[in-house]
This record gives C-alpha cells, sequence and structure tokens, in this order.
C-alpha cells in the first residue's frame, strides 16, 4: 500500500496522491505508525464513531474541522470530524465501522 502525507490517504497504486488537489505529494510505502484516514462524519455521528473505538481498543485520533472558536458560536451541531487510526489497526477499524455506518469507510 501506498500513503499520503498530505491527506493521510492509503492507495493501491498511484506516484501522485489522486486527492491532494493543487500541490499533490508523492506516494511512499505506508509505515505501521502511519496515521490513515478512514472517516469524516457530523458532530452526532461522530460521537457514536468515537464510542465504537473505544470499545474496541483501537486507538485513533478525532480531528475537528471548525475548530474550537467557530464551533462555540455556531454551536457543535455543525461540527464535522476526521477520524484517522494507526495503519496497524486500519483494517479493523474499518470493519468495525462498516457494520455500523451505511456508507463506505476509506
Amino acid at each position: 500500500m501506498l500513503y499520503c502525507d498530505k491527506c493521510m490517504k492509503l492507495y493501491d497504486s498511484a506516484e501522485i496522491c489522486p486527492a491532494c488537489k493543487g500541490k499533490p505529494k508523492k506516494l511512499r510505502p505506508v509505515a505501521d505508525g502511519d496515521l490513515i484516514y478512514i472517516i469524516e462524519k457530523d458532530a452526532m455521528i461522530a460521537g457514536s464513531i468515537d464510542d465504537i473505538l473505544r470499545q474496541h481498543d483501537i486507538p485513533f485520533v478525532k480531528r475537528a474541522l471548525q475548530g474550537a472558536g467557530l464551533t462555540t458560536i455556531v454551536g457543535s451541531a455543525f461540527e464535522s470530524y476526521k477520524f484517522f487510526v494507526p495503519y496497524t489497526v486500519y483494517e479493523n477499524a474499518c470493519e468495525l465501522l462498516s457494520n455500523f455506518i451505511e456508507t463506505e469507510v476509506e
């Protein structure tokens, strides 16, 4: 598998990241410690994803897209979160979440 340091996504084959518009990054082989993007969801579903990953002891990083300042002003209902997991648990996390969420996990 190949990995993009910029968008943190995996690809089977490509030289340049197809997702990175403007300034595409060259892909490299994925390493066990790399954080892999798995999904982006709104605040309500993100809470459930957070619970599922914790219940199965899957380490993850959850990043808010709007930031705390804007969320404070407009409320958390409009917030979205991106989730990332280490490559070593990527397949397990995708399988767990695809059983819970109807849309396909990256």
